[in-house]
């Protein structure tokens, strides 16, 4: 176990590493290795180390303590968390900038069969009327997205815990804050794909 961890912060872990084993364990979610997890507590960013599996949550030391404050400043000043901390994903200029306490990215195949759409924008604007959400188009992953997503957090105010964000990017490959069973549940909720527009 990391010695960073207080008890206080074990409790607020555990669960954490129990979605994320649950969730790595589904493939429809996550492949690999891919896709992250973090949760931010008493000034430290907990993020999944670069290149583990978040199937392997419960039984592996996947998630590594990061400064907050100095990769946020970092991620102002221009320069990628991830060169300073080797061991860090290379998203984790995007889970800093979030302002929700917990940040889950995963590759969800039924969100990528919305995303890759060329009318996805329109598709998911129906598909998540009343829910909080924003289409952000492709830029690489690091920083520049990290820099397209707080154009559209600009309040440093961070969310309470019922509030619930949907973030979908066209590089198809992810979802912020916890929003994986609504998108992962669409061909459950909805029946079949709408048909693609000739």
């Amino acid at each position: 176990m990391n010695k960073n961890r207080s008890a206080t912060n074990q409790a607020e872990l555990t669960p954490l590493r129990e979605l994320c084993a649950r969730i790595g364990g589904d493939p429809l979610l996550t492949q690999a290795s891919t896709g992250n997890s973090s949760i931010k507590l008493e000034g430290v960013l907990w993020i999944k180390a670069s290149g583990e599996w978040m199937a392997n949550a419960i039984h592996e030391d996947i998630l590594i303590p990061l400064d907050l404050a100095e990769v946020k400043e970092r991620v102002k000043h221009k320069v990628d968390p991830a060169e300073r901390y080797t061991r860090a994903s290379i998203e984790t200029a995007m889970h800093a900038v979030l302002p929700h306490r917990v940040v889950l990215h995963v590759h969800c195949v039924n969100t990528i069969a919305w995303a890759v759409r060329q009318d996805a924008p329109v598709q998911l604007e129906h598909q998540l009327d009343g829910l909080r959400w924003q289409w952000i188009s492709y830029v690489p992953s690091g920083l520049p997205l990290a820099w397209e997503i707080e154009r559209f957090y600009p309040s440093p105010q961070t969310p309470t815990s019922s509030y619930w964000a949907t973030t979908v990017w066209s590089s198809a490959e992810m979802i912020a804050a916890l929003s994986t069973f609504f998108l992962c549940s669409f061909h459950e909720d909805y029946g079949s794909f709408p048909p693609i527009p000739t």
